[in-house]
């Protein structure tokens, strides 16, 4: 492997890791990234690098993110079905689950957040991919919040209207969520 992974192998063995044929053939942004998350000394286990070293930031952050990203989505997508629904039962358990995608979703931003904020050095702007990331969440994360506050002390006492505003923000929450999990991949890939 890169880095102080592979020194070490070869320090106590005398000889380069086996690996060394197949790391050419993957593009430098993996590497970097690879060489940052994991070591596999001895080859064929994987360890965590240092605790207070980015890697484990970068972990946490990339998989804390998903969750948020597509339970907004669901949310907004099970309110939009339940408008299109004739059946009663079937409307208030779309409804129920968007309700809860929507708080589950919530509560997944905050570790995504926290985690971003200690890989950028709580930097809340940032420049490049970076900066057009945090253009898009931090909308959607007070979007995310405002929303299941909302939903949180109407309920089911809802307006007609006040649902279509509720939902075209929701709609808007998704897609700036989207917008900012693509931009995280640009951050992530080095672009």
């Amino acid at each position: 492997m890169i880095g102080n992974c592979s020194v070490a192998a070869k320090e106590r063995t005398g000889v380069w890791s086996p690996l060394a044929s197949r790391i050419q053939s993957k593009p430098a942004a993996a590497l970097r990234y690879q060489s940052r998350t994991r070591c596999t000394d001895p080859p064929g286990r994987s360890l965590p690098v240092n605790f207070f070293d980015s890697s484990l930031w970068d972990r946490l952050h990339g998989g804390s993110t998903h969750l948020p990203i597509a339970l907004a989505i669901a949310s907004a997508l099970f309110d939009c079905c339940a408008c299109l629904i004739k059946n009663e039962n079937l409307r208030k358990g779309l409804h129920s689950a968007a309700f809860y995608a929507l708080l589950l979703g919530t509560l997944g931003t905050f570790p995504a957040v926290i985690s971003g904020l200690i890989l950028t050095r709580w930097d809340i702007a940032g420049w490049g991919a970076t900066l057009f990331h945090h253009y898009f969440v931090w909308p959607s994360f007070a979007l995310l919040i405002a929303l299941s506050v909302w939903r949180l002390i109407v309920r089911t006492n809802i307006s007609r209207s006040a649902f279509y505003i509720y939902l075209a923000l929701m709609i808007l929450t998704a897609v700036l969520v989207s917008v900012a999990g693509f931009w995280g991949g640009e951050v992530l890939l080095g672009k």
